[in-house]
């Protein structure tokens, strides 16, 4: 669906990031209601949009915290990224370790106190199938390090689910095995808003009433069966 964007006429993909979502959960409608299938929101952006998908398909909602690492002259430019038990750097980032222990261990302190109020995914993934949900993904730097945390957790299958996506990462990621699903491809991306008729900020508070939404629909779910 094209939307009209009300301010400059522009259209515009996507209403917001809960459309975005729903879209997304239509292209993995088989997966409706299954067992041993999570759907893991990155913050910030990617949590609307996985709690739109995960709601669609009647699956458990988790946070997946996974941060890019800036360079510390160009904030711009990514040299690796970190979430709750993994860091992957690029090998020619050349920046002093000293530096890179103290963005890590900076980041690690925001991410465990994500988790320590949101919850964490559990370690042994052998015979679950998970989702990875973003609003876009640019750059693969940002999914390198959940990507490896949940390769070494033995997910049985990882997908991962975004609106947005440029065409070099989307092959690269294939290529390592990596199933993707999106709703739009382009060689290259313009800032993430230009997608959305609607893209706010998305809050601590607002990703905690999405988590909690969550819990109390699949808490009806189990009750029912």
């Amino acid at each position: 669906m094209i939307h009209q964007h009300s301010s400059i006429g522009k259209k515009v993909p996507f209403f917001d990031r809960r459309e975005a979502g729903e879209l997304l959960g239509e292209q993995l409608y088989e997966y409706t209601g299954a067992d041993k299938v999570l759907v893991l929101g990155i913050p910030r952006g990617g949590v609307p949009v996985a709690a739109a998908l995960a709601s669609k398909l009647k699956l458990p909602l988790i946070l997946f915290p996974c941060l890019k690492i800036n360079h510390p002259a160009d904030p711009h430019q990514s040299i690796g990224s970190v979430c709750e038990d993994d860091v992957i750097l690029h090998p020619d980032s050349e920046i002093p370790t000293d530096i890179i222990r103290h963005q890590f261990s900076r980041m690690q302190k925001k991410i465990n106190r994500a988790l320590s109020v949101y919850g964490r995914l559990p370690q042994d993934l052998h015979d679950v199938i998970t989702i990875l949900v973003d609003d876009r993904l640019k750059n693969e730097d940002t999914l390198l390090a959940c990507l490896q945390s949940l390769q070494k957790r033995n997910a049985k299958k990882i997908i991962l689910a975004v609106p947005v996506i440029t065409t070099r990462e989307k092959e690269t990621l294939r290529q390592k095995g990596i199933e993707v699903k999106f709703l739009l491809s382009a060689p290259a991306l313009e800032k993430t808003e230009t997608y959305f008729e609607r893209f706010g900020e998305v809050t601590d508070g607002h990703i905690k009433r999405l988590l909690e939404k969550a819990i109390s629909s699949n808490s009806t779910a189990d009750s029912g069966r």
